[in-house]
């Protein structure tokens, strides 16, 4: 009886050596901050990540590698474990591209201060123009906030602006 739990432990243990699998731990969605420049660099995530496995001789990999810039507000992180006989185990997470520091504003306040109020005028100024074809009144009325412009060429028709 000995003998039969020794072989099938040894079965076991043989199958489990040769099947050799490697489990990642999952990560959530990361966000990837923009530095003072606007650029988003991907981080190194292989340190978050555990591998748990029966072969100590993983092979782990990042795609893409850290320091990628992102070019792109959204996009996704491999992570890659393969062991010495090609077992393999992976996961794809997203990541985000945040900037989470809002434009500050300032003014000058002294343009605020250095009110100046408009020139305005109520006046008409008529001009007469003479010729052939070019016949008629020209007149500029200036009022307070207003500029109106009116023309007549001598055949009725009037121009306002």
């Amino acid at each position: 009886m000995k003998k039969l739990s020794r072989k099938l432990l040894t079965f076991v243990l043989l199958a489990t050596l040769l099947s050799c699998k490697c489990y990642l731990q999952q990560l959530p969605t990361q966000l990837v901050y923009v530095d003072s420049n606007c650029i988003a660099m991907i981080p190194d995530y292989l340190p978050a990540v555990t591998v748990l496995g029966n072969c100590d001789d993983d092979v782990v990999t990042q795609t893409p590698p850290a320091g990628t810039i992102m070019d792109e507000p959204y996009g996704t992180v491999t992570i890659k474990a393969i062991d010495e006989f090609q077992n393999a185990d992976s996961i794809v997470f997203d990541i985000i591209r945040v900037d989470n520091i809002a434009p500050v504003l300032t003014m000058d306040t002294t343009l605020i201060n250095a009110y100046v109020p408009p020139v305005s005028v109520d006046s008409m100024i008529l001009v007469t123009i003479t010729g052939p074809g070019d016949a008629g009144t020209f007149g500029a009325l200036t009022k307070p906030g207003k500029h109106v412009v009116i023309m007549d060429d001598r055949q009725f028709n009037k121009y306002m602006q």
